[in-house]
């Protein structure tokens, strides 16, 4: 989920001109995305993960599931007025 809240967080930054502020969310993003990659095989370090990730590419691809809403939040364009950084 910290990949698909700090990519939102990015896209907030972006449209309000924060370019420092989204390299930092883009960075979190990445690094996110690398730690999955490389526990996602391992259940006995993350249990949940998995299905995690496939909710959320579920999500993407249309079917939505229970990490809809996360998508769905990530389309909208983040954070907007609820929590400006």
């Amino acid at each position: 989920m910290i990949v698909a809240m700090s990519t939102a967080i990015e896209t907030t930054h972006l449209k309000n001109g924060n370019d420092d502020l989204a390299e930092g969310s883009r960075t979190t993003s990445r690094r996110a995305t690398v730690l999955v990659r490389e526990v996602l095989g391992r259940e006995d370090l993350l249990p949940g993960l998995r299905s995690d990730v496939e909710g959320l590419m579920s999500a993407e691809d249309g079917r939505e599931g229970r990490m809809g809403s996360v998508l769905r939040f990530v389309r909208r364009g983040g954070m907007g007025r609820r929590r400006r950084m």
